[in-house]
């Protein structure tokens, strides 16, 4: 009879315990109960074999017949303790999985570490083991005193192993880092993937896995990039040229970072004057981000932004110099493909519609007077609702013209905009934005305020171009939906007025 329950109780929990495994099958992690579960299910075969040729030969009177091993009942203990060992086991593992990663995990974040998990599962099976020693009256004392023989020498043996596993648990309890972390261990970099009783895995910004051993991790120095909170300061350096201002240049630098993406607004990014070398004033840039798996992304634009911004401004960042020859280095870093006064500057100028009204003399003045500005992919050339008093042609390039963040036009070579902020000094009404590498000849107030004051007929002509530019772009937008449908277009006479408003123009 007691042979019949064990088996019985052996096959429902076999049956149960399958059920569960096929029903979370789909889930990657139970593969880690994979090997549990099939020595179990082997074990108990073997039991339900063993007992079930036990009864026919007893049955059929030919119990002498049968092997002494499937006799004796020691090894059928040991083999009911083996499946009672192995059937705990795969339910700790199950209930890991389910409570602890799925449930605690996943639905509600909160993480237990690997190590943690583990040393519960020994505890549990070490329990078990005591519980099933005592069912069968084996006498523990004995057992006790050969463990701690058999302790010792694989102590000696397995030093190392065990160094590993007290460092993991001397990092679980110190809790330097988290999985998800970003740290740098040593000369390595990555973020934490895992911790567990040997060693902790770091997957590099080269998606690579490092796989360090906990006492190597213990004994070298730990920056985490995650703590105290995510936010990461990361320092720039530049060096400029002596002849520009350091109040310039850290304005210049300011609208660099700022205008970057990535770039966190809260803590406010700082510029220094850190020192004076022997060709450049260096300056130091500090800003934040919180994506630091990004930083290095964000960095670089930061960097094509200062390049820009410092070609835009004729900022220069010197080469090394010796004093063996002296010469001058002109403004900026390399000559300009499109210079101010050029011919091909006068050519664009003569093809812009809008300056139509000018004369060739008038329009060859202005070719002086203009700035050009090179600006890189994904920067602002000019910002919605923003004053503004200048006109854009773009002479290389292409810029998309965004209201309310929605894309209503792209621009390319000889296109331009920002006429009516030129004539008027309304606010910028679109954003426009660079899709690639654009090169623009910039007009404003103060280069057209003398031509227009030197010939006022210029602002009549160009008041009537305005009422007909005014009128096309506000269709397009109402088609668009981006603008009222009943709003109307402003006539020349009252454009007329607000260009003679804003240049000071008698009426």
């Amino acid at each position: 009879m007691f042979w019949a329950l064990t088996v019985l109780s052996a096959l429902v929990l076999l049956a149960l315990v399958h059920g569960v495994y096929r029903i979370l099958a789909r889930f990657e992690s139970v593969r880690k109960v994979v090997i549990s579960y099939h020595i179990l299910a082997v074990l108990v075969l073997v039991l339900v074999f063993a007992l079930s040729v036990m009864d026919w030969a007893v049955e059929k009177g030919w119990i002498e017949g049968v092997p002494a091993l499937l006799r004796n009942e020691t090894f059928l203990k040991i083999l009911i303790g083996m499946i009672v060992f192995f059937a705990v086991l795969v339910v700790l593992r199950l209930v890991d999985l389910v409570l602890v990663d799925y449930l605690l995990g996943k639905r509600l974040g909160v993480h237990i570490s690997v190590i943690a998990r583990h040393i519960a599962i020994v505890i549990l099976l070490a329990v078990a083991i005591v519980m099933v020693l005592g069912a069968f009256e084996v006498p523990i004392t004995p057992l006790l005193a050969t463990s701690a023989i058999g302790t010792a020498i694989i102590g000696l043996a397995l030093q190392d192993v065990l160094g590993n596993v007290i460092a993991g648990v001397a990092l679980q309890a110190e809790r330097p880092f988290a999985v998800g972390d970003w740290v740098e261990i040593g000369e390595i970099m990555g973020r934490v993937v895992e911790m567990n009783w040997r060693a902790t895995k770091l997957a590099t910004l080269d998606d690579d896995y490092v796989i360090l051993p906990n006492s190597t991790v213990a004994r070298n120095r730990i920056r985490n990039f995650a703590a105290p909170r995510l936010n990461e300061a990361r320092h720039l350096y530049v060096g400029v040229e002596y002849g520009q201002p350091p109040g310039k240049v850290k304005s210049v630098l300011m609208e660099a970072v700022q205008g970057a993406d990535g770039v966190l607004s809260r803590p406010t990014p700082k510029v220094w004057v850190v020192e004076y070398g022997d060709f450049a004033i260096k300056y130091e840039i500090k800003f934040w981000l919180d994506r630091f798996a990004d930083h290095q992304i964000i960095q670089d634009n930061v960097m094509t932004r200062i390049w820009y911004l410092f070609r835009r401004n004729d900022i220069t960042i010197p080469f090394p110099i010796r004093n063996v020859f002296h010469y001058r280095l002109r403004q900026g870093f390399v000559a300009d493909v499109l210079q101010p006064g050029s011919d091909e500057v006068t050519a664009i100028l003569q093809s812009v519609q809008r300056l139509q009204p000018l004369s060739r003399e008038e329009l060859s003045a202005l070719s002086y007077r203009l700035t050009v500005a090179l600006y890189t992919a994904d920067e602002v050339l000019v910002r919605e609702d923003e004053p503004g008093a200048s006109f854009l042609i773009i002479a290389s390039g292409k810029v998309s013209v965004r209201v309310d963040g929605a894309e209503v036009a792209t621009l390319t070579d000889r296109d331009h905009f920002g006429e009516m902020s030129l004539l008027t000094g309304e606010p910028r009404n679109a954003t426009v934005v660079a899709l690639a590498e654009t090169r623009v000849l910039i007009i404003d107030r103060d280069c057209f305020e003398s031509i227009i004051k030197a010939n006022p007929a210029v602002a009549d002509a160009l008041s009537k171009e305005l009422e007909r530019i005014h009128a096309e772009n506000l269709a397009k937008l109402q088609a668009k939906g981006v603008a009222d449908p009943g709003a109307k277009p402003q006539t020349a006479g009252t454009l007329l007025k607000l260009v003679r408003r804003f240049f000071g123009l008698k009426a």
